[in-house]
């Protein structure tokens, strides 16, 4: 949330003009709070199936802003995977698209012998190319949203199991030591009574 209100604030655009779209409750909770409630909210994905047609829905919104002349700039926040147990909020830029990032693939080197042909209008083709780039752009953001919250979760529960068994083995320790002290002192006691009884025959 921290990251994702920096970058909005540092984008000089009023919160009126913002249209906002989130994939949770907790994170739709916490805009609310801050005075930036999102115009629609999602479903997070239980698993890998249910982030295609999540993927789709969210396609079909924001194709909607397109065609309504709302949407000048995209961008997509979501947390990456960083290592194993961790991942870090990040976003990416999706509208408008930069001229340079499209310069750079076209001067890269074609790695095949034949060269692509295509039937359709070049305009229709580019935004085809580009829906498609959104969809395998917003489907890893939220597959690797997904792990990172099922690699915390793991972390967690390790972290947890581990806590256990520390803490089962300091009350086995206790137990033990507090049934010593027990059998001790009636060992004391069995022989300070033999002690006495001794005593008295004697």
């Amino acid at each position: 949330m921290r990251h994702t209100r920096d970058v909005l604030n540092g984008l000089q655009v009023s919160p009126a003009d913002r249209r906002i779209m989130v994939v949770g409750e907790r994170v739709a909770v916490q805009l609310e709070d801050t005075q930036a409630a999102p115009e629609a909210t999602f479903q997070v994905p239980s698993s890998v199936v249910g982030i295609t047609p999540l993927v789709q829905e969210l396609l079909v919104r924001i194709d909607t802003c397109r065609s309504e002349n709302e949407l000048n700039r995209l961008f997509l926040f979501y947390n990456a995977t960083r290592s194993r147990a961790g991942y870090a909020p990040t976003h990416l830029r999706l509208l408008s698209v930069n001229a340079a990032w499209l310069g750079e693939l076209a001067q890269r080197p074609w790695e095949s012998r034949r060269l692509p042909t295509y039937s359709m209008a070049w305009e229709d083709l580019l935004a085809a190319l580009i829906r498609q780039y959104f969809f395998v752009a917003i489907y890893r953001a939220c597959a690797e949203s997904l792990a990172g919250e099922h690699a915390g979760r793991l972390a967690a529960m390790q972290g947890a199991e581990s806590n256990i068994e520390e803490r089962l083995e300091e009350l086995t320790r206790e137990f033990h030591h507090q049934r010593q002290t027990a059998i001790t002192e009636e060992l004391l006691d069995i022989v300070a009574g033999v002690t006495a009884l001794e005593e008295e025959e004697a």
